[in-house]
C-alpha cells in the first residue's frame, strides 16, 4: 500500500523543522525502510513529470547516514513524511534569494542549475561511443581499460554494452507500454534475459557495481565529495549517480531514471577518478586526442600545440590548437567545482577555476592571440568534460578581471569571443558543420550575437544548436564503436 496515492501538494507554511540538527533527529525517528519506501512512492507517481526530486534524494542520502538502526520512536505518517519533505525544500531560502539581491538572477541561476539540471541530463547512443573511444580505443601512456578490468571485473565493452541495455529499460514510461506494468524494479526475468545477452558473470558483476545495499549505502554515502558542508548538502549532487540501483524489498530497484541517465554518461570517469590516481592525467591526454578527432572530421586548418609553440617565443604560454590562425583552442578535462557552484562567490569562483577556465583565458589565449593575431578579431573555444554552468565568458570576465593584469588588453579577443562547451556539445558541434548545415565561424558568431541580446542569449552553447537538424549523426571517428556497441 503506497503511503500517499497522489502527488505531493507543497504546504507553503512556515515547518517546524528549520535546522540540519532538527532534520538529522526528525529522520532518526522513523524506521528506514519506511522512509526508503516513500520515496521511492513518490519517485513512481512523479515518474514522467519528476518534481524536486533532490528533496527525496536528499532524503535518501540522509536516512542511509541517520536513520535509525534501532526501534523507531514514531509512525511515519502522510502528514510526517510531507512535513519532512516540505521542511528539506524550504529549507535556507535566503540563501538563494540573497545572491539574487546582492548579485542578480543569473548568479543565483547558477546554484539552481547545478542542484537541478544534472538530474535532466540527456542520453543519447552516440554517447556510449564516445566513451568507448575514451576509455578504451584511445590510447596514450596508461591503459585505462585495464585498470577498470582489474577493479570491476568487466572491461570497459562489457560494461557500456550492459549499461546501454539496462538505459534502456530503465527509460520505459508506462504511458507508452500500457500493456506492460512498469514497476521501477530491475525483475528476475530481464536479469535472466540479460544473462542470456551478456553472460551471467558479466551482469551480475555490472549489477553489484552499480548497488548499493544496506549494509554499504551509508559507507558509500561518506565517500562521497562535496563541499564538505552539511548546510550544502541539499543543493549537491546525490552520490546515488554511483549507485542508481539499490538492494530494497528483496529486489533490485532502480533509483529513478533521470539518475541513471546522468551515471549512464558519467559512472566510468566518476567511479575512475575516486579509485583509480593515475586516471584524471592520463584521461586529459586522451581528452585532447578525442578533440582533434573533431578537427580532423571537418578538414579544417589547424595547428597542434608543439606547431603553435615554435611560432612563440620561449617559455610564451601557448594553446591546445590554433584553427584557421584566430580560433583558439583550449582542452580543460573538468568538471563543476561543487562549492563554487553552490556557494558561487568570486573567490569560490576564482580559487576554484584559476587553473582551468580562467588560466585557458587570461594566461594562454589572451598572450598566444595578441601575440600571433593582435590586429585581427580572434576567437576561443574552451572545451571541458561535463557542463559547466557559463556558456561564455562575459561574466566570468567581469567577476575576474580584477585579479589580472592582462585582462583590459583584449581588444584582439573579448570574452564575448571566447565559449565553454562540454565534450558531447562538441561532437554536436562537428556534426553540424560534416553534414554542411554551418561553418565553425559562422556558428561563433552566430552564437555571439545571440548572447549579445538577452531575449536571445543561450545559457548553454548546445542550445546554439537547435535550429539545426541533429537527427542525422554521421561522425566517422565514432563508427566503429557504435558497431560495437550494438544491441
Amino acid at each position: 500500500m503506497l503511503l500517499f496515492d497522489k502527488p505531493i501538494q507543497l504546504n507553503r507554511q512556515k515547518m517546524k523543522l528549520e535546522t540540519i540538527e532538527e532534520l538529522k533527529q526528525e529522520i532518526n525517528s522513523y524506521e528506514m525502510v519506511a522512509l526508503l519506501k516513500a520515496c521511492y512512492n513518490y519517485f513512481d507517481i512523479e515518474i514522467e513529470k519528476p518534481k524536486a526530486l533532490w528533496v527525496p534524494l536528499t532524503i535518501m542520502k540522509w536516512t542511509y547516514l541517520y536513520g535509525t538502526r534501532t526501534k523507531p520512536v514514531k509512525p511515519l505518517t502522510v502528514t510526517a513524511f510531507r512535513t519532512l519533505f516540505d521542511a528539506i525544500m524550504e529549507f535556507d531560502p535566503d540563501h538563494i534569494s540573497n545572491y539574487m539581491k546582492s548579485q542578480g538572477i543569473h548568479r543565483a541561476f547558477a546554484i539552481l542549475h547545478y542542484q537541478q539540471f544534472y538530474l535532466q541530463t540527456a542520453v543519447h547512443k552516440e554517447r556510449f561511443s564516445t566513451q568507448l573511444k575514451l576509455y578504451e580505443n584511445l590510447k596514450s601512456r596508461y591503459d585505462i581499460s585495464a585498470s577498470f578490468k582489474k577493479k570491476t571485473g568487466l572491461s570497459i565493452t562489457e560494461f557500456l554494452r550492459i549499461l546501454q541495455c539496462m538505459w534502456l529499460y530503465a527509460q520505459m514510461k508506462q504511458s507508452e507500454f500500457p500493456n506492460t506494468k512498469i514497476t521501477g524494479y530491475v525483475s528476475q526475468p530481464i536479469l535472466d534475459s540479460m544473462s542470456d545477452i551478456f553472460g551471467k558473470i558479466q551482469t551480475e558483476r555490472f549489477i553489484n557495481l552499480l548497488m548499493i545495499t544496506p549494509l554499504t549505502a551509508a559507507k558509500e554515502a561518506k565517500k562521497w565529495k562535496g563541499t564538505n558542508a552539511t548546510k550544502y548538502e541539499i543543493m549537491e549532487h546525490s552520490f546515488l549517480t554511483l549507485f542508481p540501483f539499490q538492494w530494497f524489498e528483496n529486489s533490485v530497484r532502480i533509483v529513478h531514471p533521470s539518475v541513471f541517465n546522468y551515471t549512464a554518461n558519467y559512472y566510468i570517469y566518476d567511479y575512475m577518478k575516486i579509485n583509480d590516481p593515475k586516471f584524471t592525467t592520463e584521461f586529459g591526454a586522451r581528452f585532447e586526442k578525442y578533440i582533434q578527432l573533431g578537427l580532423d572530421e571537418i578538414n579544417i586548418n589547424y595547428k597542434i600545440e608543439s606547431e603553435v609553440k615554435r611560432s612563440l617565443p620561449a617559455k610564451h604560454k601557448v594553446v591546445d590548437f590554433v584553427i584557421d590562425d584566430n580560433i583558439l583552442l583550449e582542452c580543460k578535462a573538468i568538471e563543476p567545482k561543487p562549492l563554487a557552484s553552490i556557494n558561487p562567490t568570486d573567490d569560490y569562483v576564482y580559487s576554484s577555476y584559476k587553473d582551468s577556465l580562467l588560466k585557458a583565458y587570461y594566461d594562454q589565449m589572451l598572450p598566444v592571440s595578441k601575440f600571433l593575431n593582435p590586429n585581427q578579431e580572434n576567437w576561443g573555444i574552451v572545451i571541458t568534460h561535463k557542463n559547466i554552468f557559463w556558456s561564455d565568458y562575459r561574466e566570468l570576465y567581469q567577476f575576474t578581471k580584477d585579479r589580472y593584469a592582462n585582462s583590459a588588453d583584449n581588444s584582439q579577443l573579448p570574452p564575448e569571443n571566447v565559449f565553454i562547451m562540454d565534450i558531447h556539445t562538441w561532437d554536436l558541434v562537428i556534426n553540424v558543420i560534416v553534414t554542411g548545415q554551418t561553418t565553425l565561424p559562422d556558428l561563433l558568431k552566430k552564437a555571439r550575437n545571440a548572447n549579445a541580446n538577452h531575449l536571445t542569449r543561450k545559457a548553454q552553447f548546445d542550445m546554439q544548436l537547435d535550429d539545426f537538424d541533429l537527427r542525422q549523426f554521421q561522425l566517422s571517428y565514432l563508427a566503429k564503436e557504435t558497431e560495437l556497441l550494438k544491441l
